[in-house]
């Protein structure tokens, strides 16, 4: 049961860090000419730092599926 939670937990690591990635390098930053600066620049933080989350979530998750593997590697020596 631990393998099958393990790969599931790496899968969801690698997928959370892959649409991260391909969403940060795909962002619209263009500003709003209708807009006033501040609300460029808080658009522009936060659609950077909400991909961000999502690939430190990405790395968190593969984390905690490699521990899982140590400890299973671990118990079988």
């Amino acid at each position: 049961m631990k393998r099958v939670y393990m790969f599931f937990l790496a899968l969801l690591g690698v997928l959370c860090l892959v649409k991260g990635a391909i969403a940060l390098f795909n962002l619209d930053l263009t500003p709003i000419a209708a807009q006033s600066t501040a609300y460029n620049f808080g658009r522009t933080v936060g659609l950077v730092l909400s991909k961000l989350i999502f690939i430190a979530f990405g790395i968190i998750v593969i984390r905690k599926g490699y521990s899982i593997f140590r400890q299973e590697q671990l118990k079988l020596n």
